[in-house]
């Protein structure tokens, strides 16, 4: 395998893990929780999140991604999983963040 088929298949897996993490984020996190949030569900229609469930969920993601305190002070977007799990692999691409393992989502998700 090249180095870019490599680089692809890094980022599909980077891609498969955090699109998972994030739909099962914010399908337990959601006032009315699911097991999996679709992936181009509204946060704020379908799933019925609120300004201070919102802001939970993004602190959840800021500590389990290690990001940055100013990387969401960017205001990621709060629409749709997909777009949430873009921006999130935007900035672990940068460096600015890290996927977290499995047991760390685990733990998490057993909260909820």
């Amino acid at each position: 395998m090249d180095s870019t088929s490599r680089a692809t298949t890094e980022d599909t897996s980077d891609l498969a893990r955090t699109d998972d993490i994030v739909r099962r984020l914010v399908g337990r996190v959601a006032p009315e929780p699911v097991d999996v949030a679709g992936e181009h569900q509204s946060l704020a229609g379908e799933l019925h999140y609120n300004s201070l469930r919102m802001v939970e969920l993004a602190s959840i993601l800021e500590d389990l991604f290690e990001l940055d305190p100013s990387v969401l002070a960017e205001a990621p977007p709060m629409g749709t999983p997909a777009e949430l799990r873009d921006f999130l692999l935007d900035k672990v691409s940068a460096g600015l963040g890290t996927i977290p393992g499995p047991d760390d989502v685990a733990s998490v998700i057993d909260q909820y």
